[in-house]
């Protein structure tokens, strides 16, 4: 937590975020925002974990033109969908490195359709599992910290992820209260 507390005013507006009646869009926007600051890298993202569809889907910010992004929570064609399934945190120097990859789990593999549709070039990655009651709700990840990520930053990550998945679990619950209502 030392770490997060590094910029108190971003953690502070985070916070004040998260336990804010906040919908699912703006944890995937509004507190990302932040949290990219916060972690000093070029982007953080949530994915959640859609189980019907078994996917992962975030929203994402498209030069003003917002959109949903969708992977596959399979754990042999995507990273978040790897931490999705394993529930194993990541912290990759390379995300191009098949080596590298192939030294985590013999099947891991990063989906370049990301950085395809975004002309986004991720290097490294971490990231963590999202937990609520035992169950993966979805991923917290960051890419693209100038001079690479540490341990440290994987401990914070960490570290706050429990604030977020409690986020994400109420702003998940409200949507589906309101589906019902509807």
């Amino acid at each position: 937590m030392k770490e997060l507390l590094r910029n108190p005013d971003s953690f502070s507006k985070i916070l004040e975020l998260t336990v804010s009646d906040l919908s699912v869009d703006d944890i995937m926007m509004r507190v990302v925002d932040e949290l990219t600051d916060l972690f000093d890298c070029d982007r953080c993202a949530v994915y959640v974990v859609d189980q019907k569809a078994n996917e992962l889907y975030t929203q994402v910010d498209q030069k003003s033109s917002i959109g949903i992004f969708r992977l596959p929570k399979d754990p042999t064609r995507s990273l978040s969908g790897f931490v999705a399934c394993t529930g194993r945190e990541l912290m990759i120097a390379d995300v191009y490195d098949e080596n590298e990859l192939k030294d985590i789990d013999k099947d891991l593999a990063f989906s370049r359709d990301h950085d395809a549709k975004t002309a986004f070039r991720t290097r490294q990655m971490i990231a963590v599992p999202l937990k609520m009651g035992g169950e993966i709700i979805g991923v917290f990840l960051a890419v693209n910290k100038p001079g690479g990520f540490l341990k440290k930053d994987l401990d914070a990550m960490r570290e706050f992820s429990p604030v977020l998945a409690l986020a994400l679990n109420h702003a998940l619950l409200v949507k589906e209260l309101a589906a019902c209502k509807a």
